[in-house]
């Protein structure tokens, strides 16, 4: 039986059942190879076609959208699109809480 080696860092790959998690929600778990070394996961075709669709039905799949930035007063305003505000349960006059990352990346908490 030939080895099989990570194409990311060479290290060996063993087959694992894992648990996949998208945006913080649990999809289920599924056999992947996984590398010892880098620890990615890698799934088959199958197996990703399975996720793909547990992920649409949950409302989870293509929530990155493009938005523009629009001046209200001496203010910015973001849009945020129907499906996302109702995946992350955002009501209007709700507050969050903005911080950046870096330069490139605002993180939205929502306050509770």
């Amino acid at each position: 039986m030939t080895e099989r080696l990570c194409p990311i860092c060479k290290g060996n790959i063993i087959k694992r059942k894992v648990q996949y998690s998208l945006l913080g929600e649990k999809i289920g778990i599924f056999t992947a190879d996984v590398c010892q070394k880098c620890k990615e996961q890698f799934f088959t075709k199958e197996i990703s076609q399975v996720i793909e669709k547990i992920t649409q039905e949950k409302g989870l799949w293509n929530l990155r959208t493009k938005t523009k930035i629009s001046k209200v007063g001496n203010s910015l305003a973001i849009r945020i699109n129907k499906k996302t505000a109702s995946f992350l349960n955002l009501k209007p006059g709700q507050e969050v809480v903005l911080s950046p990352e870096n330069r490139k990346q605002l993180i939205m908490s929502k306050l509770d």
